[in-house]
């Protein structure tokens, strides 16, 4: 709040008008009385209290009586005070302190009044955690409170529902509505989309709306990890079952046991894998590695890829079977080039959650203009791609706490953002400028793929899909 207002103590109060007393919940900064003691406060301010105001030294201590200023200074300071309520009864208020006179004023209130919803709920669950109605049951309930805490739920923003809050927009209100729908129950889901999209955001909201939201949510990016341990990463393996393996070790399936696994980039699973995944989604059974036992896992399947799995089992690249065991719910996002309308709002989330990790006070303020240009273009990376634009251009415009206007530089150019021209694409066999290309490349590693000095490090792609398409180029 210091970087909106100046203040240099706030604290949250709960009040009980049968008893005409304060009980302090909470204090940052100086402190007007200790946390958790409560506070009679004078006759002559019943009538008058609890009520919307700012106030200096003089009319607080006039209006709450000496005893409240054990810890502060009487002269000097300005004081703010919200209260808090709900179904007409006055809860407590939030009060701001800042040293000087005549500090606060009405506009001051009316910013600060924004919060005291959220303020609200969190008096409430304190107060009941407390047990502090029972201070006074007749006019703060235990029933009042928790019907407070139940309804008023606007205001619970776990961090991680910050990226679904910013591509629930528009057309992907009813994707959303659909994976709320599957979540509940253990079905299996395959989402689809280009790179960038949000692929992953869906797997989180689905995992936490599931009846499985309490246990595991394991992920594993199948892209990433080496041909030769996919094995060991999804099922583990026994001690001895390998030279180092001095230990029994557990699999994402088994950490995943109730919960929810998430298998990002499936595409990429080499076909002998897949054979083996075949079997834990169909059965849910699978022996660790060198080991003969049966471990039995009941597992929530949820699959990713950008690719098209379709031609993949047309080229012989992945199985058929898993694809429809896996494909039972599926969930195709669009890229944000399909729905150019819900990019005014895409901007604005953005913009916030931005500025809120930079701590930029003052979101910056796009024109028309730049908006009709943000919305022309095209977008191939998608949300990551305009989340990672937007942030470079706030940091090359912010200059001071003033609002700062987008320049949108780097799209002035737009046609290098284009995408080709398919006509012109054909003149040009494309497939063999890269055969020859990846031929060469193998042909200079001696048609070594994969570690340090392979065809896939100097080629910047995993071995895997090194392998996919020398296969489809005849070279495998």
């Amino acid at each position: 709040m210091k970087k909106q207002i100046p203040v240099d103590f706030i604290s949250m109060k709960c009040y009980f008008k049968e008893s005409h007393s304060l009980f302090n919940l909470c204090s940052v900064g100086k402190t007007l009385f200790k946390k958790d003691t409560a506070l009679q406060l004078p006759k002559v301010a019943k009538d008058k209290y609890p009520y919307d105001n700012v106030f200096t030294d003089i009319d607080a201590q006039n209006l709450c009586g000496n005893d409240l200023f054990t810890s502060l200074p009487v002269h000097g300071y300005s004081f703010l005070v919200l209260q808090c309520t709900y179904a007409d009864q006055s809860l407590g208020f939030v009060s701001l302190g800042v040293k000087g006179e005549n500090i606060y004023t009405e506009k001051h209130k009316e910013l600060v009044r924004v919060l005291i919803s959220p303020f609200t709920k969190v008096l409430c669950s304190e107060v009941i955690n407390k047990n502090i109605y029972s201070y006074n049951s007749t006019t703060i309930t235990a029933k009042t409170l928790k019907d407070m805490a139940i309804r008023d739920k606007r205001y619970t923003f776990p961090e991680s529902k910050n990226d679904e809050n910013t591509i629930n927009e528009g057309c992907l209100h009813n994707l959303f509505e659909s994976a709320k729908n599957v979540a509940k129950f253990s079905t299996s889901v395959l989402i689809t989309g280009e790179t960038g999209v949000g692929k992953e955001v869906f797997a989180n909201y689905i995992h936490r709306n599931s009846t499985r939201n309490n246990e595991p949510f394991i992920k594993v990016n199948c892209g990433t990890i080496p041909e030769n341990l996919i094995d060991n990463e999804l099922f583990g393996h026994e001690k001895g079952a390998f030279t180092g393996a001095d230990s029994t070790q557990k699999g994402r399936f088994e950490l995943a046991d109730k919960g929810t696994l998430f298998l990002d980039e499936l595409a990429e699973l080499p076909l002998n894998c897949q054979a083996k995944l075949l079997r834990v989604v169909q059965f849910g059974e699978f022996e660790r590695l060198g080991g003969t036992k049966t471990i039995k896992v009941n597992v929530r399947i949820i699959a990713a890829t950008n690719k098209d799995l379709i031609q993949m089992i047309e080229d012989g690249d992945f199985r058929e079977d898993l694809y429809w065991r896996i494909n039972v719910f599926p969930l195709k996002i669009p890229p944000i080039r399909e729905r150019k309308k819900d990019i005014p709002d895409l901007i604005t989330c953005l913009i916030m959650k931005i500025c809120k990790r930079l701590e930029i006070t003052e979101p910056p303020v796009i024109s028309p203009d730049q908006m009709e240009k943000i919305i022309q273009y095209d977008w191939p990376g998608n949300v990551r791609e305009m989340e990672n634009f937007l942030e470079r251009e706030i940091i090359q415009n912010f200059g001071s706490a003033q609002a700062i206007e987008l320049k949108i530089s780097d799209l002035d150019s737009t046609e290098r953002h284009k995408q080709p021209d398919k006509n012109a694409a054909c003149n040009k066999d494309m497939d063999n400028m890269m055969r020859e290309h990846i031929l060469k490349i193998l042909e200079q590693t001696k048609w070594r793929i994969s570690g340090t000095k392979g065809a896939a490090s100097l080629l910047k792609m995993h071995p895997n899909t090194l392998r996919h398409r020398m296969k489809k180029l005849g070279l495998l």
